[in-house]
This record gives C-alpha cells, structure tokens and sequence, in this order.
C-alpha cells in the first residue's frame, strides 16, 4: 500500500553559495529519505526552497550595494544549479518570495489571530557586539544583526571591546503566539519542541520583527 510521506528541507538562506555543510546536513540525508520511500513504493513529497527574507539578505545587499532581490534571485539561481548538478531530487524547490507563499503566511498568522492565539506584546533585547575571534578579527556580523536592523552603523566604525552594548534596554512591539494558551489543547511534545524544552516551560514566542522593510506583505495584517 503506498503511503503519502513529506519531506520537508531545510530552507538555505539564499545569501551566499550552498556549501559542503549544507550537502551533509541536509540535502543529501534528505535525498536518500525520499529516493528510499519512492522505491517502496511510496508516495513522496520531497519541498524546500531558498529563504529570501531576514537580516542575512538585507545585510549581504547593502554590502555588495544590490537590492534584497538582486541578490536572492542571483543565489537562488544558483541553488537550482547546483543541486541540478548535484541530482537531489526535489518534488518541488521554491522561495518565500512568491505570491502562493504571502497568501498562505498571511493566512496562517489571521487564522492563529482569529483564534486567540496571537496577541502583543512588549519585546525587551540588548544588542551587543561580541567577539568570537582573536583581538583585531572581524567582528561577527550575525551578532550584530539587531543593531544593524534597527539602522544602526554596523559595522561599527572604530573597534569595540567584548561585549560592549550597542543598544541596550530597546524595547519594541510584536506580535506573540501564545503557546501557552495551545498547551491545554496539543501535544505536549509539539508544544515543548516550539518553546524549547528545558529552557523554563512554554513560553510565549516571538512571531515578527520590528522592522519589515524586506518581508511578507503586511498588508493583510493590519491591525493585528
């Protein structure tokens, strides 16, 4: 009997060229998942695509003076390419900039809204420059991201001691998904795997940034 089975990849940020980790962690487990399925027989459905939105786009954009989507259709191209190259056989590699993937995100946070499962709240964060290599390396750019989303000079222009704050005490509002609420009504494992077990119970989840200036179409959230 054949059974429908989902094989849901990893999405790569489309900011640079996939590498050797990218092969081994995810494409190539992936691949043998489903190539293995579809010779018993089964019915596979093996998606992914290219993550085209968030800081390392945005960041990667300006570095190289593109737009955001300049510089996601070139390396989503090349995705495509490469793992054309590469045989994964994919039923389906896309991106989240498509119009069939804003519909179904707006549709997924209205009706979680519509069910009292969103709500707003205030988000506390410090940004801090942190070095992760020798006195005079680069500082990592992931960890200012914050900073940087908030318009704030990043890199910064002269050198920054371990752990010195950027922005301490901001405080901005987003919108929550209260898994607190879903606990009572699901699973328990799939509730503690969106909240992080062991890190102090269910906690409430982050569900959108301050700044959306390269995201899904708010539009349909207005007011939410």
């Amino acid at each position: 009997m054949s059974t429908p089975i989902h094989v849901s990849v990893a999405w790569p940020y489309a900011s640079g060229d996939l590498h050797v980790g990218h092969l081994a962690g995810a494409l190539l487990p992936a691949d043998i998942f489903a190539r293995y399925h579809r010779l018993k027989g089964h019915h596979v459905l093996m998606v992914s695509g290219s993550d085209v939105h968030g800081t390392p786009i945005t960041v990667e954009a300006d570095r190289r003076g593109l737009s955001p989507r300049q510089l996601f259709e070139h390396y989503h191209r090349r995705f495509l390419e490469t793992q054309s190259a590469l045989g994964i056989s994919y039923d389906l590699f896309t991106h989240t900039d498509t119009e069939n993937h804003h519909r179904v995100a707006q549709e997924v946070f209205l009706r979680l809204y519509k069910a009292g499962y969103l709500s707003r709240q205030q988000h506390g964060s410090c940004t801090c420059a942190l070095r992760i290599n020798p006195p005079g390396s680069p500082v990592d750019h992931h960890r200012g991201k914050k900073a940087y989303k908030r318009g704030l000079s990043w890199p910064p222009s002269g050198p920054l001691s371990p752990g010195e704050a950027l922005d301490a005490g901001h405080t901005d509002t987003r919108r929550h998904l209260r898994l607190s609420s879903l606990a009572a009504s699901h699973p328990p494992r799939l509730v503690h795997t969106c909240a992080g077990c062991g890190h102090g119970g269910t906690r409430n989840s982050s569900t959108s940034r301050s700044v959306q200036t390269w995201s899904v179409s708010p539009a349909a959230m207005a007011g939410v």
